[in-house]
């Protein structure tokens, strides 16, 4: 018997049998498939009969969606995710339907100063960003965890080789509060709003400076088209600070506002489009946020209560219910406006405020011991992006600090020393720049200015500053050296640091006066330029920090970003300069040689950067201190412990 292979027609027959044996595998997974996302249908169903109440328009939505994912999973439809490739295959990111869900509803209450408006492109105010941040969403978020780009209302995203056009593909589906679909066209809308130069968005234009145009490639595709390359231009157009706005709400917001007063704004006499007649003239007399797309909502019958609180509500039609159930799971959000720390510390007690940022003098000196807090309250201590640095801006429009010595003197009259161990317990450091130590644009090279007297002495008598008439206060060019400091009145330790200030600073001859101001009369002043100095605190949402408008030349203005009014040709074409640069080694050397200069001429002192002391009540949970700090995107409160209905009316005390 010979040995030879098999012949061509039983290899055909074996294999033909093979492939009816796969395809026969193939059903059967198929129809495996098909019975565990049934069986999901049922469990979720199940789920959101439980947890969602009588909230029956959120239950069609995910049941529908969940439908959706089963018929694509059961015809093999791809389904690719955002991560940025640029793949025009896929043109929206499907809703995930978690498994994992968490009671809805409670409201969490802080505290913080009442703004002036709640027009976030009308002003440069924190807190304003703050509260709007819960209605209106950006492009691309920021992972709490790692830092990392996530999707949000832009799926995927491509920037091209040249480094001057951005692609964004927008996600399908999402809507604003009030009902009306997201598009395109509220991308262009919004960007063209903060572009308008009649709009009072000076503080958040200048992000957009290199912008050429942005294009509207039909319904759910936007093209940023550069005029320059701008190492920012993701994270600007993409994340920070460009929140979509609704066209249609503003459109709608401007015409009400003229009809208001015919004889002043005719039909005809005005455009409701950026850029138009007198649209910014209008625009600017809106006080309330549009709609947006976000978590929550601001409701103008109910939500601001002036001198009192702001309240935002839960939004069932945003998209984060939809993607992320687990999430937002708060129903309302809300700030009592409190500006006095006894009444602060009773509120606390008393369970009227959960959460607050506690000074470590006031936590290290009676808030551990204190059982009403410690048995009601867990502390949490910590850094993050959002955490920045408080600093004291000298407006060296004044004559008094015109010369860089005098700043210089001024710097070595502040005890920072006694400000971080004695004040602070130690928490926090020394501040040189508005880099972190943490990122690798930090100037390890540059010392603080510390208290040192007869240093500031030699400098001010350098700078001509002399007591000539033996009054115990400098003068030069018949002006004594006085000024005033003003502080924000809610937070205690500005007060005590100007008081501190003021002992070292007569010594040498100096008069400091320090002048605690509501915040709504602290930050128009500072926004006008109206002061000599001002102390305050200064923090950026995002790790990726640029000095660009603090200190340009043409930002010196009432309205204006560079309230110090410093500025330098060199330090113009710099900023200018390394806004091109991608590489982040040659950034790095830029913005070393930039802190250093700035260091020199002091126009602002910085003073420490901070960790925060944060006391969050008990009955949150899910709670965890990430990268991005503490965000309540994750929390819960367990329905019997719930301290208000859904309306935000207290339960009991």
């Amino acid at each position: 018997m010979s040995l030879t292979g098999p012949s061509r027609t039983g290899a055909i027959g074996v294999v033909f049998l093979a492939l009816i044996f796969v395809a026969l595998i193939g059903v059967l997974w198929s129809l495996d498939r098909f019975h565990a996302e049934t069986k999901k249908l049922t469990d979720v169903v199940a789920d959101l009969k439980i947890g969602a109440g009588s909230n029956s328009e959120m239950l069609r939505g995910e049941l529908g969606d969940l439908r959706r994912t089963i018929a694509r999973s059961f015809s093999g439809a791809k389904v690719q995710l955002g991560n940025g490739s640029g793949n025009d295959q896929a043109d929206s990111l499907p809703p995930h339907v978690s498994q994992k869900r968490y009671p809805v509803g409670g409201t969490y209450v802080a505290r913080g100063s009442e703004v002036s408006t709640m027009n976030r492109w009308i002003t440069s105010e924190g807190r304003v960003r703050t509260m709007c941040n819960y209605i209106h969403d950006a492009l691309v978020g920021i992972s709490p965890d790692d830092l990392s780009l996530e999707p949000w209302l832009a799926t995927k995203w491509e920037i091209s080789e040249d480094k001057l056009r951005y692609t964004f593909w927008l996600r399908q589906g999402v809507v604003f509060s009030d009902g009306s679909p997201f598009t395109s066209e509220d991308v262009v809308y919004t960007v063209n709003l903060i572009r308008d130069e009649t709009v009072k968005s000076d503080f958040w234009r200048e992000s957009f400076k290199e912008v050429g145009k942005v294009e509207a490639v039909g319904t759910h595709k936007v093209v940023f088209h550069y005029k320059k390359k701008y190492w920012r231009g993701l994270y600007a157009c993409a994340y920070s600070p460009l929140r979509i706005f609704s066209a249609k709400w503003v459109r709608e917001k401007v015409e009400t506002i003229a009809a208001k007063d015919r004889a002043k704004y005719p039909e005809g006499s005005y455009a409701t489009e950026p850029f138009g007649k007198r649209f910014g003239e209008l625009y600017n007399e809106i006080r309330e946020p549009s709609v947006g797309t976000g978590p929550y909502t601001y409701d103008p019958k109910k939500s601001w209560v002036k001198g009192q609180m702001l309240s935002l509500y839960r939004n069932p039609r945003s998209w984060w219910m939809k993607v992320h159930p687990d999430k937002w799971n708060l129903g309302i959000v809300r700030w009592r406006f409190i500006n006095d720390d006894v009444v602060l510390w009773e509120a606390c007690r008393k369970a009227q405020l959960d959460i607050s940022v506690v000074d470590p003098d006031k936590w290290f000196g009676s808030f551990k011991d204190d059982k009403t807090i410690t048995n009601n309250f867990n502390m949490y201590r910590y850094d993050h992006v959002g955490i920045g640095h408080n600093l004291v801006v000298w407006n060296c429009r004044r004559p008094q600090f015109q010369d860089k010595r005098v700043r210089q003197a001024l710097g070595h009259l502040i005890d920072r020393k006694t400000m971080l161990e004695i004040f602070d317990h130690g928490v926090g450091d020394y501040a040189t720049c508005p880099f972190k130590k943490w990122y690798e644009d930090y100037s390890f090279d540059i010392e603080p200015r510390l208290l040192d007297i007869p240093k500031a002495r030699q400098l001010l008598a350098e700078a001509g500053w002399a007591d000539k008439n033996r009054d115990g206060i400098l003068e030069k060019d018949g002006l004594d050296f006085r000024f005033e400091m003003m502080v924000p009145s809610g937070r205690s330790e500005y007060t005590r640091f100007g008081q501190l200030w003021q002992g070292h600073m007569e010594k040498v001859g100096i008069r400091l006066d320090v002048r605690p101001l509501e915040w709504k009369t602290f930050i128009g002043n500072y926004r006008k330029n109206d002061f000599d100095a001002a102390c305050l605190y200064e923090s950026h949402s995002d790790p990726w920090i640029e000095c660009y408008e603090s200190f340009l030349s043409t930002q010196t203005g009432p309205l204006q970003v560079n309230h110090s009014g410093w500025h330098l040709p060199e330090v113009d074409k710099m900023l200018e300069d390394v806004r091109t640069v991608f590489d982040p080694v040659e950034r790095r050397k830029i913005w070393h040689k930039f802190n250093r200069i700035r260091w020199e001429h002091a126009p602002q002192q910085y003073l420490l950067h901070g960790e925060v002391i944060i006391i969050l009540h008990k009955r949150y949970k899910r709670v965890s201190i990430k990268k991005g700090g503490a965000n309540p995107r994750d929390w819960y409160i367990p329905e019997n412990e719930r301290l208000y209905d859904a309306n935000g009316t207290r339960l009991r005390q």
